[in-house]
């Protein structure tokens, strides 16, 4: 297939690295890296956790869940960090072999948070037209709070593609090629999510088809910054513009209020709609276009060294 044929500088610059790993190895240390991040994540949290227990004057001094999450989602730019670091470092490659690009990424982000957007939208509108799903209020009053946690998404979503789509799968394609790349990477994409809320074998899929649209999406479009941009939409439309369940979590405040899912099997029950046939059909059919729609239709960025 002409896909797995695409010429991609990321790759190439990947396989420049110094030290190269097997597969597993790889896998390995993206769990590693995972560990130390959320090691380094501790200490504040330890510290909130301490200011909960704190009494003074008979006022209990607590932090909200809201609070909680942000630091969580801000914190997640630790592993940010560790992942250029070891990159760089360690491996000795350049940003360029994680598919950064500096021409054409403002551009790169735009599409990609339109096209997050349309993905979950696409879900939504299944949901309503199945009777699964219906609004019952607009609110506008937490729009602040929404925008904080925007840009925690942000930094959410780029913490997870920078681990499995800048460092895994083009460490993994540039010695072992695109589809064990892609196979791996979206599989410990998976990994990640198995310890939350609601969790089965149905979100397990849709979770490791989320990562191989990323891929194949990064694949095409020969960076990560687009696929940085659909992860932040694609988590920040479901918890704060729909009030949907973000991966069997309650993310803060949403700009609509929607009613309880009925049918578990299609909305995703306790999981939210990733884990539901809805989400299923979107993430095949976007996988899809991605694969077959011609490369310069995704993508016209340039693919420059840096």
């Amino acid at each position: 297939m002409k896909f797995f044929n695409t010429h991609s500088v990321m790759i190439e610059e990947a396989k420049k690295a110094k030290l190269k790993h097997n597969p597993f190895l790889n896998l390995l240390i993206s769990l590693v890296l995972i560990l130390v991040s959320q090691f380094i994540l501790v200490v504040p949290m330890a510290i909130i956790g301490f200011i909960t227990v704190i009494k003074s004057n008979g006022l209990s001094m607590t932090i909200d869940n809201e609070t909680l999450t942000l630091i969580n989602l801000f914190g997640t730019g630790f592993l940010i960090i560790l992942c250029i670091l070891y990159c760089k470092f360690s491996e000795k490659r350049n940003l360029r072999s994680m598919g950064l690009i500096k021409k054409g990424a403002f551009k790169e982000y735009g599409i990609g948070l339109i096209v997050g957007l349309v993905m979950f939208s696409a879900v939504v509108l299944i949901l309503m037209i199945s009777g699964q799903l219906s609004f019952v209020k607009v609110t506008l009053s937490s729009l602040p709070l929404i925008i904080i946690f925007f840009i925690g998404f942000m930094i959410q979503g780029a913490s997870e593609e920078f681990l499995c789509r800048g460092f895994l799968l083009t460490s993994i394609a540039a010695k072992n090629g695109i589809i064990l790349g892609i196979i791996l990477n979206s599989c410990l994409f998976g990994f990640l999510h198995i310890f939350n809320s609601g969790f089965s074998i149905l979100p397990m899929i849709n979770i490791i088809l989320v990562g191989i649209f990323f891929s194949v999406y990064a694949y095409r479009t020969d960076n990560i910054i687009g696929v940085c941009a659909i992860h932040t939409m694609w988590n920040f439309a479901q918890g704060n513009i729909y009030g949907i369940l973000v991966s069997g979590m309650n993310i803060g405040p949403s700009i609509l209020k929607v009613n309880s899912f009925s049918n578990s099997l299609l909305s995703g029950g306790n999981f939210g709609a990733e884990g539901g046939l809805a989400c299923t059909i979107v993430l095949i059919i976007s996988t899809l276009l991605a694969v077959f729609i011609p490369k310069k239709s995704i993508s016209t960025s340039p693919s420059e060294s840096n």
